[in-house]
């Protein structure tokens, strides 16, 4: 059930939590997201998480972007991840956790998270936190059955399109007893199209206070922007991929003024290059 209450923006989350002994507890069975911060712990007893993804937690800061609220409560994490023990956003935010670094081979990865998962069950920890698509498709079998699964999905995929894909990811959502994702549409779209009925919660992927802000820095824009002091510069997240619908993107910039220039992350590809010198964007992009 999701609502607000008094002048507050936040709403109140509550959803059903395995019962180990608390029913009752009003601490166990609500949670706010005002309640979720460091400064303001709750009296919950350690309980256990186990934390999964595919994300490489030295590259991104948004896998992990809730664990330090919950370590904050009290609760005893396991994160298992990629570069788990290098965690970007621990670097700034710290967190006590204990880390399982993954292979970087794929399989590799996939089996030892999967062991995890398995043994967790085994070990009744409280909570299966599985964040990232990739990662509940991958393991769906280990979580079968479960009731204590938290699947936190950050993105959303057209069933349309990526049929198996969602076909079992479907069966994760529908197991979960919480539902998590980074957007508020999205996260309503993918329960109305799975048929969730346990609670959704949106977690915008905001960085903390303490985050680092480059300074301005004029030369390296100049030197971004093709050297033009009035351009208009598009910023995209995310590098050249069919997925993110970049070649539309760049169709619409080949229509506006030179002034407009396209700045994106990653890596481009011999590809995308070409893509761009075929649409007369070289220098713009």
């Amino acid at each position: 059930r999701t609502g607000c209450s008094g002048r507050s923006p936040l709403p109140r989350f509550t959803y059903p939590l395995p019962d180990n002994g608390h029913t009752g507890d009003p601490a166990w069975e609500s949670a706010s997201v005002s309640e979720l911060k460091m400064t303001h712990p709750t009296k919950i007893p350690s309980r256990r998480i186990l934390f999964v993804t595919h994300y490489d937690l030295a590259a991104t800061p948004y896998g992990d972007i809730l664990l330090p609220m919950l370590a904050g409560d009290g609760w005893d994490l396991t994160v298992a991840a990629p570069n788990a023990s290098r965690s970007l956003l621990r670097s700034i935010w710290p967190y006590p956790c204990r880390t399982l670094d993954t292979p970087a081979n794929p399989r590799l990865r996939d089996f030892r998270l999967m062991a995890e998962l398995i043994k967790a069950r085994l070990q009744r920890h409280d909570l299966l936190y599985v964040h990232s698509q990739s990662a509940a498709v991958a393991f769906w079998p280990a979580l079968a059955g479960s009731r204590r699964v938290v699947y936190h999905n950050a993105d959303y995929l057209d069933p349309l399109q990526y049929p198996l894909y969602c076909l079992f990811e479907k069966r994760v959502a529908r197991l979960a007893s919480l539902y998590i994702n980074n957007e508020f549409h999205r996260g309503y779209i993918a329960r109305a199209q799975y048929g969730i009925k346990s609670p959704t919660m949106t977690v915008p992927p905001n960085l903390p206070l303490a985050w680092p802000v480059a300074p301005r820095n004029p030369a390296l824009r100049s030197q971004m922007t093709g050297g033009g002091s009035g351009a208009f510069v598009l910023m995209l997240h995310g590098g050249y991929s069919s997925l993110r619908m970049t070649d539309e993107l760049l169709q619409g910039l080949a229509k506006l003024p030179q002034r407009f220039r396209l700045v994106m992350t990653g890596g481009p590809s011999a590809h995308s290059i070409r893509r761009i010198e075929s649409l007369g964007l070289a220098g713009r992009v």
